[in-house]
């Protein structure tokens, strides 16, 4: 994989806030720990997740910031394009834990949702099979953020 854009979707867009909840509720994402958000959203205490989730027929991209850890769950916030510009709206979501203790739903895959040759499919595919801790995600501007795989 090369270096890859991706861009923050926000939640004030009436077509991606409608649907937000029905593809949550139908755990239809791939959600990957990054180390490097932290750093990013000022916190280092709360752990940083990047939430992939299909909204007609593209995937769109959110930050998540760790609220409460519990055995079989994490409370999260949505750190979506209108936060990162200022505003201080977030909602809170709740994403349950894999059998290998990660949020990702791995038993989703997007394809009927999205186009097989999109390029942030790919990023998702790669990241699965490498993991994010292979990735440094840097900010590129505004809510434009980079994923360039790091040294294998």
């Amino acid at each position: 994989m090369r270096k890859e854009i991706i861009y923050i979707s926000s939640l004030g867009h009436n077509d991606i806030k409608n649907e937000f909840q029905k593809v949550l509720a139908a755990r239809k994402y791939a959600c990957f720990y990054s180390w490097d958000l932290s750093d990013f959203l000022g916190d280092v205490t709360r752990e940083s997740f990047l939430l992939a989730m299909p909204f007609n027929g593209k995937i769109h991209w959110f930050l998540l910031r760790e609220l409460v850890k519990h055995n079989d769950r994490i409370d999260l916030e949505v750190i979506d394009k209108c936060v990162l510009s200022g505003s201080p709206v977030t909602i809170k979501i709740t994403l349950h834990l894999n059998e290998k203790r990660q949020l990702d739903n791995v038993n989703y895959n997007f394809s009927r949702d999205v186009d097989r040759n999109n390029s942030n499919l790919k990023i998702i595919e790669d990241i699965r099979r490498k993991s994010m801790g292979g990735y440094i995600f840097s900010l590129h501007n505004e809510n434009a953020f980079t994923l360039t795989p790091g040294k294998q």
